[in-house]
């Protein structure tokens, strides 16, 4: 699921010309074939130089970006460093923490900036949840979640 938000995410961000989102939405979509295949156990994909490749690809997209957007395009790569790492982690604890305390926010502020109804939507519902789930099962509960 999460490549296809990736995917529509990306024509989106294209259609109102927020080219930082549009090549960091695709950068997703990377991600998350990565990290599908180390959940299926291909080791090249649980190694640090897979993660090592994927922080530097999200460089190059927020790099990419600059002269169209400027310093705004920090935020969306900043963020997509810190998802990267805490799906790398890959407890349960790690990725709300990070998704409420990174990557929502830092995402939230570019969607305001870039007049992204549905992404400030996203990123709302998403610091929601993480923190709805965080009362629910409490911060152990998540760490034990795989």
């Amino acid at each position: 699921m999460q490549l296809v938000g990736n995917i529509g995410f990306t024509m989106h961000f294209f259609l109102i010309g927020a080219y930082a989102g549009m090549l960091l939405n695709i950068f997703g979509i990377i991600r998350a074939v990565v990290m599908l295949l180390k959940g299926r156990g291909q080791k090249w994909a649980k190694s640090n130089w897979a993660l090592a490749v994927l922080i530097m690809l999200c460089v190059v997209c927020g790099a990419a970006t600059w002269n169209s957007e400027g310093w705004i395009t920090i935020l969306p790569c900043f963020a997509g460093i810190v998802g990267t790492v805490a799906m790398a982690i890959g407890d349960g604890k790690t990725i709300r923490l990070y998704q409420l305390f990174g990557v929502s926010p830092l995402w939230l502020i570019y969607n305001i900036t870039a007049f992204s109804i549905s992404g400030i939507i996203t990123e709302t519902f998403n610091i929601v949840s993480a923190i709805v789930s965080i009362f629910r099962f409490g911060l152990v509960g998540l760490a034990e979640e795989k």
